[in-house]
């Protein structure tokens, strides 16, 4: 109870000072820093039919600050302190004086897939979808990225030790890391949007082994599936695909996504998985396309009562193959959004979970329904 009591207040304290921070520092007319953060309260409850447990959670408090220096040059970075040691998130150097192009050198979000690289305070969902434990997380990179109003390109080398996707889901150690994410526009209107993508990663972890496991679209479930440590693997390859559609207050998107683990002397592992989801704004706005970071941004209500968004979506993984007994998992998901103004946001989800077997050979279902109190700045 009081620890639900102190991190209701400091939402309430968030809410109210968001405002503040959320300004520009101007040092000169060619230097510049913005604070910036977000603010993510969560609580839920899982029920496997057996047993029932609820608990709330600061999800995530991120503080940041960006820098503009010149007219060529940007910085990032971010720590997440939702547990007691900080935790850094981005800390990169961006050069942007060749046209229609950026390179980015420092630690940042692996470009694969397509979820992957949207906000966590922009997803349509509370948590990511399950496909979501094939990619890889933050890394340490040199990327370049190449934009055009109808399509981009982006390719990196990354090396080090990867931050794992959404804090849920792990993969390796020390690793070596190529990737590569490519995105065209068929449609490009202004309230009619086709996106199509391709994803490639191929990554040689330096202790040989691997591993995949991830909680069923929430923080608050039980690990359901765990590939354990895959051994003798000589290098892992992630392909993807991906697809978003929009008309006006509509938005459909989905992705596949495959894996490959290479081992010496012994079967490939395959494991995939995919999603479809689908939002709705029952008031009307829609999600602007950013061209340049091939994404939809959040809403941004029209009315001072706020924006109510309806969203759905139906995902599956399976972590089996050869002798890796890792489960498989089908899970479907209701959720509506309601968007107070375009900085805060209450989000509410119910998911049934369906793990056919799970990595212990059982099979359980998961109910689960979880809300969150989203403050950006």
């Amino acid at each position: 109870m009081m620890k639900t009591l102190k991190i209701a207040l400091l939402a309430s304290g968030f809410c109210m000072t968001s405002s503040v921070f959320a300004a520009d520092v101007v040092v000169n007319d060619a230097v510049s820093f913005q604070l910036g953060g977000k603010l993510h309260v969560d609580a839920g409850t899982v029920d496997d039919g057996t047993n029932s447990q609820a608990d709330g959670q600061l999800r995530r408090l991120r503080l940041g600050v960006s820098g503009k220096w010149g007219k060529d040059v940007r910085t990032e970075l971010e720590y997440d302190l939702s547990d007691n040691t900080p935790k850094l998130k981005d800390a990169y150097i961006e050069y942007r004086g060749i046209p229609h192009t950026q390179v980015r050198l420092g630690n940042a979000k692996t470009a694969v897939g397509f979820e992957n690289l949207t906000s966590s305070s922009d997803t349509l969902f509370m948590e990511r979808a399950l496909p979501s434990a094939l990619l890889p997380g933050r890394t340490t990179a040199i990327q370049v990225s190449q934009y055009r109003d109808n399509g981009s390109i982006v390719v990196g080398v990354a090396g080090g030790t990867p931050t794992t996707l959404g804090e849920i889901s792990n993969s390796v150690n020390e690793q070596e890391l190529l990737y590569a994410h490519a995105t065209r526009l068929l449609l490009n209107k202004k309230h009619h949007v086709l996106h199509i993508g391709a994803s490639f990663a191929r990554t040689d972890p330096h202790e040989q082994s691997t591993r995949f496991s991830t909680t069923l679209e929430s923080v608050f479930g039980v690990e359901r599936l765990d590939t354990g440590k895959i051994k003798n693997a000589t290098s892992y390859t992630t392909q993807g695909v991906e697809m978003a559609w929009a008309k006006d207050a509509l938005l459909v998107q989905g992705e596949y996504l495959h894996t490959t683990v290479a081992r010496d002397n012994r079967p490939d592992v395959n494991l995939h998985g995919g999603y479809v989801a689908a939002a709705y704004t029952v008031t009307g706005e829609k999600r602007r396309y950013n061209s340049k970071d091939a994404q939809f941004e959040g809403i941004q209500p029209k009315r001072d009562q706020g924006a109510v968004e309806l969203v759905a979506r139906v995902s599956a993984l399976d972590l089996d193959s050869d002798n890796i007994s890792g489960g498989s998992v089908r899970g479907q998901t209701l959720g509506a959004n309601y968007y107070y103004n375009d900085k805060v946001r209450l989000m509410l989800d119910y998911s049934r979970m369906q793990a056919a077997p799970d990595k212990s050979g059982d099979t359980v279902t998961d109910n689960i329904l979880q809300a969150r109190l989203q403050v950006s700045f």
